[in-house]
């Protein structure tokens, strides 16, 4: 092994130290414990996001003060863990997914060059192969956590199209609020972060950086052409 420089070494400290807030940055963002599909939720969020997405949803530049060269391994190191006992063993933790999980959504995100501008991958899925993705990656049966799965709420999962109602606020959007959405963060150019801090303030509501995503990336072909 290539014996590395203390600022490699700084910079690895860092992003194993960081890691597991990551993951707590995550579980509340998509409403761990209220959430029971919050596996199924987050599996389907990585698969659609890079991690350098899922960096910037956080906000973890700004929060945590880090560079651009950390993102990367950061968020990678949150979903797979550390579990290297040669190597800065006292910072092992677990993902927040399973290797297998993590192999699989890497392959399931390069295959073919499946993905636009590194999301959207599962909207082009019917709830069918959806449920079979989730399936194959663990979280059906019952065994990740022991929460509810496909198996046993699979009406209330088709329906929601692997997102839980709860996770989403059962808020019917309108046509209106889509589009206010798509224009804070397409025209305006604002971070997800700061159009969901536009939204709340806007409709007085405490909506998520992951609702306000998902509603928009879920309803966006309501919107007429010209404003999607």
């Amino acid at each position: 092994m290539t014996e590395l420089t203390p600022k490699q070494l700084k910079a690895i400290d860092m992003t194993l130290a960081k890691a597991p807030k990551i993951q707590d940055d995550l579980k509340e963002e998509l409403g761990y414990e209220k959430n029971i599909f919050f596996d199924l939720d987050l599996f389907e969020y990585r698969i659609n996001n890079s991690c350098e997405d899922i960096a910037e949803d956080l906000d973890v530049r700004n929060r945590y003060g880090l560079s651009d060269k950390i993102l990367q391994p950061l968020i990678s190191k949150a979903f797979r863990g550390h579990h290297n006992e040669d190597f800065k063993p006292e910072y092992q933790f677990e993902g927040l997914l399973g290797k297998e999980t993590n192999d699989m959504i890497e392959e399931i995100r390069y295959e073919k060059g499946g993905l636009i501008g590194g999301r959207n991958r599962m909207e082009l899925l019917s709830d069918t192969e959806r449920i079979e993705l989730a399936r194959k990656g663990g979280l059906i049966g019952g065994l990740i956590g022991g929460r509810a799965t496909v198996e046993t709420h699979g009406e209330q999962m088709r329906k929601g199209a692997l997102a839980s109602n709860e996770a989403q606020g059962n808020y019917l959007w309108s046509l209106e609020e889509i589009a206010d959405i798509g224009e804070l963060k397409y025209g305006e150019g604002l971070t997800w972060k700061d159009t969901t801090s536009e939204m709340n303030e806007k409709h007085d509501e405490d909506f998520t950086t992951y609702q306000i995503k998902m509603a928009y990336h879920q309803n966006k072909h309501r919107l007429p052409d010209e404003e999607e």
